[in-house]
């Protein structure tokens, strides 16, 4: 196990990387990591995967978004691939399902056994598809977690794409369930890994979707891996085209079993893991059903039977945890599967013995001896985790029935008047958060803490992990004003705002860029990360369809911003969209 990929660094040194990248200067990993020689090696991997995937998909985007990868060659492509795909070696099918097959393979290269997960051939379609695909590979490559099989490659052979990963020499957890329900401390355990490395994706903003025994690997020391990440979430795209229910039943979530994609969310992840832990538990699924729909209606409709009536020698704690994350209500599971994890880590730990507490008691008084015969010692603080968030804007359409939509998501462009939007913010751990919004006429306006809109009105501060405003379920505010440039800020800090902090005068006479008004798009930023561009076909910091000059004003806006904001926050997000006027007339002008 390369110890530097759970490193926080990495992360920085490969935003660093496509940063530079985009300013058209090229930068070696040694370059990269002269001042972290250490980091080298997965640093390396990482580039070695973007490469590959932003090489695919400048090809595919060649293509119009709509046509077929490989007109009229469908009926004639081979059912089985060949021997080798680029330069791996296919040796021993190990895996096939719906979606393709999984070889173990052989890298000649750098002489090293590999795992190949192949899509069938065709199962794209379009261009758009196979985009999208690639896209989800993308973030999967830039996952960095101990307790997550690592992307290495991927690439194109003729018809057959493929993702190379990392081979996990051992077996699915689904093989050693199907030996009977494990210990509950063993249990735990694994389950707590897991959650971590979910937690790990969710706030790179990767949702697996298909969490489930098949997709745990253990090996041959015990260590826990979770795999399929990218490709489980695009291959439920692709089932719902076919189906209105997606994932594997027995592991969806009610939103899933319900057909409401919109909803899937890292929560949904968490009812997964939930049914897992369920299942090592009592050694059975929650729900059994002789048919797919009863299954289904089992899902949405009925509550599992709680796993201590099946056998009493499970902690109640435990049977706790696996019925909270198993909510029917997203909102009623845990907020985040740190939290999860953290609970689970508490309950991983084996019951004490006389035995050894008595031992632990003798450690304890021979400590206190050691610490008064050499006096009083400052001791080092546990090193706290810097604090992260997720932050999402969401639009509702009045002319889509289907709920909201993350403006992450091109499908939510363009945005105009009458459109209502609601804010999600989820932290890694609890801190007071601060949203401001600055409107196309380049007010500012307050959102949280204080009261919508009123500067007088501010509420008193508490730290939160999750926030969702409007308070009401499904509420939103509609977008009115003149058409142009919108941006949410959303600030956290370790400590509350001092009340002399007037955050009006920071923002005041900021030079707001006047977009494009037929470009449908949204830009996200932080204060150290560089800008990600959302329009439609388009996801990810490159700007191909946006003017150098248009591209360049909205940068030196989300740099204006954090010049200004003060280094009280620790976090700084800023979300912008172009809002237009109306759906007759997207520029505003009048008739």
């Amino acid at each position: 196990m390369n110890s530097a990929r759970h490193d926080s660094r990495i992360d920085r040194l490969i935003s660093q990387w496509e940063s530079l990248r985009e300013q058209g200067r090229q930068v070696s990993v040694a370059e990269l990591c002269a001042s972290c020689p250490e980091l080298r090696e997965e640093a390396a991997r990482q580039v070695q995967a973007l490469q590959s995937i932003d090489v695919l998909l400048n090809q595919v985007r060649e293509q119009p978004a709509c046509q077929p990868l490989a007109e009229g060659a469908e009926a004639n492509r081979p059912v089985q691939p060949p021997g080798s795909l680029g330069r791996y070696r296919l040796q021993e099918l190990v895996g096939e399902g719906g979606f393709g097959q999984v070889w173990r393979g052989y890298d000649p290269e750098l002489d090293r056994p590999v795992a190949v997960k192949i899509p069938r051939p065709g199962r794209f379609g379009s261009a758009h598809r196979a985009n999208r695909f690639l896209a989800e590979a993308r973030k999967a490559a830039r996952l960095s977690h101990p307790a997550i099989v690592p992307v290495y490659d991927v690439g194109r052979d003729g018809p057959w794409y493929y993702i190379v990963f990392e081979w996990i020499d051992g077996q699915p957890l689904s093989k050693r369930l199907a030996a009977g329900p494990l210990p509950p401390e063993e249990a735990a355990a694994i389950v707590a890994q897991v959650a971590e490395a979910l937690h790990h994706a969710h706030l790179r903003d990767l949702v697996h979707r298909d969490v489930k025994p098949g997709n745990i690997l253990l090996d041959r020391e015990g260590k826990v891996y979770l795999s399929d990440f990218g490709i489980a979430a695009f291959e439920d795209e692709l089932v719902a085209a076919e189906d209105s229910v997606t994932g594997t039943p027995q592991y969806m979530a009610p939103e899933q079993a319900a057909g409401e994609s919109l909803r899937v969310t890292a929560r949904t992840d968490i009812y997964s893991l939930g049914v897992v832990l369920y299942e090592l538990l009592t050694g059975r699924p929650p729900y059994r059903a002789e048919s797919p729909s009863d299954l289904r209606r089992q899902v949405l409709k009925a509550e599992p039977r709680p796993p201590r009536t099946i056998n009493d020698r499970i902690p109640a704690a435990l049977e706790r945890i696996c019925l909270k994350a198993m909510a029917k209500d997203p909102a009623q599971r845990y907020a985040t599967a740190a939290d999860m994890a953290a609970e689970l880590r508490r309950c991983a730990q084996p019951p004490r013995r006389k035995l050894l507490l008595a031992v632990g008691i003798l450690l304890a008084a021979v400590a206190a001896v050691g610490i008064w015969m050499a006096g009083q010692r400052m001791q080092t603080p546990k090193p706290v985790e810097p604090l992260s968030l997720h932050a999402k804007l969401l639009v509702a359409k009045p002319e889509m029935a289907h709920g909201w939509l993350d403006v992450n998501d091109s499908a939510a462009l363009p945005v105009r008047n009458g459109d209502a939007v609601r804010i999600e913010v989820s932290l890694n751990r609890p801190a007071y958060v601060y949203l401001l919004w600055i409107d196309s006429a380049g007010q500012l306006r307050p959102v949280y803490p204080w009261r919508p809109g009123d500067w007088d009105q501010r509420e008193a501060e508490a730290p939160v992990s999750e926030l969702s405003l409007p308070e009401m379920a499904n509420a939103g505010w509609p977008l009115e004003g003149p058409p142009g440039l919108e941006t949410l800020l959303v600030l956290a800090a370790e400590k509350r705002i001092p009340h002399d902090m007037d955050l009006r005068s920071v923002l005041s006479g900021l030079t707001l860029p006047q977009p494009d008004q037929q470009l449908a798009l949204a830009v996200f930023s932080g204060k150290d990360s560089p800008l990600q561009f959302v329009f439609p076909g388009h996801r990810g910091p490159n700007f191909q369809g946006i003017v150098v000059q248009q591209r360049n004003r909205l940068m030196d806006y989300h740099r204006q911003l954090y010049q200004r904001l003060p280094q009280h926050f620790a976090v700084q997000q800023a979300i912008s969209f172009v809002k237009f006027q109306s759906p007759g007339n997207p520029s505003g002008e009048k008739p």
